[in-house]
């Protein structure tokens, strides 16, 4: 209980020393491939490692498999952080090995920096 209070406390002052703009936020694009080769509409989520999972940030391959995170509908972006990268991959049972082997969230580990982040993600079948 007193590990909650103060994990909402620190909370608290992170959010608060944000201002009113919300968390500082840096851009991140990048490709997503299948073994060598883009692969259109996949959906990552970028988890950052110890801080609350609501500063969460998300994003879609397009048929590139170029994407772009956001952190809400308005603001692009993701927190500075070490994220835990989770994959998923439309097209049912045809995808439902591959889904598997990069879930769940920690396969994959990216860090997000200050600035402009550039972040290709290499999947490989099973």
């Amino acid at each position: 209980m007193r590990r909650q209070a103060f994990l909402a406390g620190c909370f608290a002052l992170f959010l608060a020393g944000c201002g009113s703009d919300g968390p500082q936020l840096c851009e991140v694009v990048g490709t997503v491939t299948l073994d060598g080769a883009p692969i259109e509409g996949v959906e990552l989520t970028f988890v950052p490692q110890n801080v609350p999972a609501t500063m969460l940030s998300y994003g879609r391959t397009d048929a590139a498999g170029r994407y772009e995170l956001a952190f809400t509908a308005a603001k692009t972006g993701a927190i500075p952080a070490t994220h835990h990268v989770r994959v998923d991959i439309p097209g049912g049972k045809s995808m439902a090995k591959i889904n598997k082997k990069y879930q769940p969230e920690g396969t994959i580990t990216k860090e997000v920096k200050d600035g402009h982040n550039v972040i290709d993600i290499e999947l490989s079948s099973p």
